[in-house]
């Protein structure tokens, strides 16, 4: 018997296919080039030989030995990387808040994006607080 939910606001209360990831990481490309003086392509593709070493981009920026003289800010990085304004993302759905509501179960929502931008999507989904 199924006695909570949990789930991922991330690509799962919206679809995969809104083009939010997509912009989310031409944002990580587009910083790490800012940060290292490289086009987009180059930043892309150093990030993805660094990726399986760090786990993350941020963690590479802030972490790599050979990166010491590049002042990260964790927090800028976050804020610069999701887009505040995500209608050209997701769109609004008035029946999925009671369509959760209505089955009846706790709910738990969880992302491993920075708070303010699941806020921002659980907003933009007009999810109430209370119902999670």
């Amino acid at each position: 018997m199924i006695q909570k939910l949990l789930l991922d606001i991330d690509n799962t209360l919206y679809s995969p296919g809104t083009g939010l990831w997509e912009e989310i990481l031409r944002r990580i490309n587009q910083y790490t080039a800012d940060k290292l003086g490289l086009s987009p392509a180059e930043a892309r593709d150093l990030r993805e030989i660094k990726l399986p070493q760090y786990g993350t981009t941020i963690r590479w920026l802030m972490e790599d030995p050979h990166l010491e003289h590049i002042h990260i800010d964790e927090k800028d990085y976050m804020e610069e990387v999701h887009p505040q304004d995500l209608s050209p993302y997701i769109p609004l759905d008035e029946s999925l808040a009671p369509f959760l509501e209505g089955l009846g179960l706790p709910i738990s929502l969880f992302s491993n994006a920075p708070r303010h931008h699941a806020q921002r999507v659980l907003q933009r989904l007009q999810i109430p607080h209370d119902l999670y």
